[in-house]
């Protein structure tokens, strides 16, 4: 599922002055000459130049408009409470141990660090005791022959 924004409304807006969504953007940073010499940014297409600033052509002034100038405090917001506490949440759960979708764990992050290190310092210890066993084999073969 795909999430879409949905624009708030102040209470003394009407009803009819809802957001028509999609929302059709051109976006552009070349700055064409019009045939009235008119300068403006744009793309430059075989059949005609499409102006990003026209409403006629594209939606780009109301999109910005809409998050510079009316939405950005809820933006921020939503960014903060929700995104990134999701995104916290998660490295956090990590952290501690515990896979994405698994159940959260109450165990402190350091001592969860502090797990994981020694378990690594045994897997290492027991690797070591492994090669040192081979190469006393194959030592042992070679001083036979």
């Amino acid at each position: 599922e795909i999430s879409v924004y949905q624009f708030l409304r102040d209470e003394d807006e009407p009803e009819s002055s809802d957001i028509s969504l999609p929302l059709a953007v051109v976006g552009s940073n070349v700055v064409i000459e019009g045939k009235e010499g008119r300068q403006f940014r744009g793309r430059q297409y075989p059949w005609g130049c499409v102006n990003i600033e026209d409403e006629s052509h594209s939606d780009f002034s109301l999109l910005r408009h809409l998050l510079l100038s009316q939405h950005t405090q809820h933006l921020i917001d939503l960014t903060t409470t929700t995104h990134y506490e999701n995104y916290r949440c998660d490295k956090l759960t990590r952290l501690a141990g515990g896979d994405h979708g698994a159940e959260v764990t109450n165990k402190n992050p350091l001592a969860a660090l502090e797990d994981e290190s020694k378990d690594h310092l045994q897997e290492v210890c027991k690797m070591e005791k492994e090669m040192e066993d081979t190469f006393n084999k194959k030592l042992n073969r070679r001083t036979r022959l």
